[in-house]
């Protein structure tokens, strides 16, 4: 805790003297020098920090009155050999003096009392740079001056030795090494007692946001980054950007070098139509981790969801070059380490670990129906796209966009033989395309669609950026099914 901050009046002034020559006193020279200062009627306020620094801080000086002079010997106020002392004197008005530094010496032949040290009144943070600073949270004496301070890292055992000023403070500026939460023990010397710092006065524990914590991350996909061995060809990188960059948009995901289209898709669909449950189920715990909790039926076709939490780290798979992730990114913002929006790559990281802590488990395809469902709670229907019920189709996917239900899109396979429909089209096969919304202009029916790479379309809009516009007529020529997710309540 803190220690209380002291008067400014109490702050010793450059008028304080500090000359040893002048201020070691015997028992007779210390009664005399004290009797000289008081005057009749005042009243001597002194301090002893080595018996007690804290009192500095608090101002609370052992007073005697002049009248009571006689009865004064260096014993009723516990003075010992080498204490040292803060004295002034106040008169019947209120008014002080400027404080006087004296040194108790010639009491006894052995100076057995160490300096004190006030740990409370010692803060320690880290910085931006990663090193601990020691805040001094006082305004007075931490111990007495020029005694030396050893901390000791109770984690790691390296000690940090710094001197006292002739105020008793440490000089500015001082820095050493550790980590929040780190413990560290203070011990203090006078120069004669407590020479090996053995005797500790107290603990202090750094203060600052906990270090990232280093989850076991998603293994990488198997098609592509995983050699013959088994091992790993792709490094991690650690990502530390904002979860959200104004809020969140169907725009912000990003489909990487993974095959889940339908997950991005999906992820897409839900932002378009509820972006606040995206923003609900996505939690950044501060240190480095983030928690996401999915919908997932308690059984086939129950309608009863249980909450499924997953924590992961902001640790991605990169690219050789730049500092792009390899898997899904964010279109909205840069592609920086510490910049990037990290809502749909944090999301996606979660799915893999959900499926088994692997990115092979969601990356060779899937159903984009379960990925939204899973996402909202919710239950999927899907209809297939013909020219016979090309109307029918529009106005369940007008009805859906209407009352917030996310839809999706799929074409047909590689193999399949509509697959020769997309050449030179900018559709592609085997496809998951978000539905982003209808239209309907001069009695022509549109839908608009997003490719979730964040790029590619049909069409010359000069964007490129993966959003496009189709007559109901080609919408159900290159598309075979539409997927919509209704929310179970």
């Amino acid at each position: 805790m803190p220690g209380p901050i002291r008067d400014p009046q109490f702050r010793p002034t450059p008028q304080v003297n500090t000359d040893p020559t002048e201020t070691s006193s015997s028992s007779s020279e210390l009664r005399a020098k004290l009797a000289e200062m008081v005057e009749p009627g005042e009243t001597l306020e002194l301090v002893n920090i080595s018996a007690d620094p804290e009192s500095a801080m608090n101002r609370d000086s052992m007073e005697v009155n002049s009248d009571d002079w006689s009865r004064f010997t260096e014993k009723t106020l516990g003075i010992q050999e080498g204490d040292h002392l803060r004295v002034r004197t106040r008169d019947a008005q209120g008014n002080a003096s400027n404080w006087i530094s004296l040194q108790a010496t010639g009491l006894s032949d052995i100076d057995t009392r160490n300096a004190q040290v006030m740990t409370d009144a010692i803060g320690l943070e880290t910085n931006e740079q990663g090193e601990v600073e020691l805040i001094y949270l006082g305004d007075g004496e931490l111990s007495e001056p020029n005694a030396k301070v050893r901390f000791t890292n109770q984690r790691t055992n390296q000690t940090f030795d710094f001197q006292l000023d002739a105020e008793g403070k440490l000089p500015e500026g001082l820095v050493f090494q550790g980590k929040p939460g780190d413990s560290m023990s203070v011990a203090v010397s006078d120069g004669v007692n407590n020479v090996d710092f053995a005797e500790v006065a107290g603990v202090s524990t750094i203060e600052g946001p906990p270090p990232p914590i280093d989850l076991v991350d998603p293994a990488p996909w198997k098609k592509r980054h995983v050699d013959d061995d088994g091992n790993p060809t792709i490094t991690t990188q650690r990502y530390s950007g904002p979860l959200f960059v104004d809020g969140v948009s169907a725009s912000d995901t990003k489909q990487g070098s993974l095959a889940n289209c339908y997950f991005t898709a999906a992820a897409s669909a839900v932002a378009n139509t509820h972006p606040e449950i995206i923003e609900d189920m996505i939690k950044d715990n501060g240190n480095g981790t983030y928690t996401v909790t999915f919908k997932e039926e308690t059984y086939y076709r129950s309608g009863r969801f249980r909450n499924r939490k997953v924590t992961v780290d902001g640790d991605l798979y990169k690219r050789s070059y730049g500092d792009q992730p390899m898997y899904g990114g964010s279109i909205g913002s840069e592609s920086a380490p510490d910049k990037m929006e990290m809502w749909y790559p944090i999301l996606e990281k979660a799915y893999a670990n959900l499926k088994g802590n692997s990115y092979d488990a969601i990356g060779n395809g899937g159903s984009a129906e379960a990925a939204m469902n899973i996402l909202i709670g919710g239950r999927s229907r899907s209809h297939s796209l013909t020219p016979s019920n090309a109307d029918y189709a529009f106005e369940k996917i007008t009805e859906a966009v209407e009352k917030g239900w996310p839809v999706t899109a799929s074409t047909y396979g590689k193999d399949a033989d509509e697959a020769e429909r997309y050449s030179g089209e900018k559709i592609y096969p085997w496809h998951v395309y978000t539905v982003m919304g209808v239209a309907e202009e001069n009695g022509t029916k549109f839908v608009q669609l997003r490719n979730p790479w964040g790029n590619t379309e049909p069409g010359s809009d000069g964007k490129d950026d993966g959003i496009f516009r189709l007559e109901l007529e080609k919408f159900v020529h290159f598309y075979k099914t539409t997927s919509i997710s209704r929310p179970v309540s």
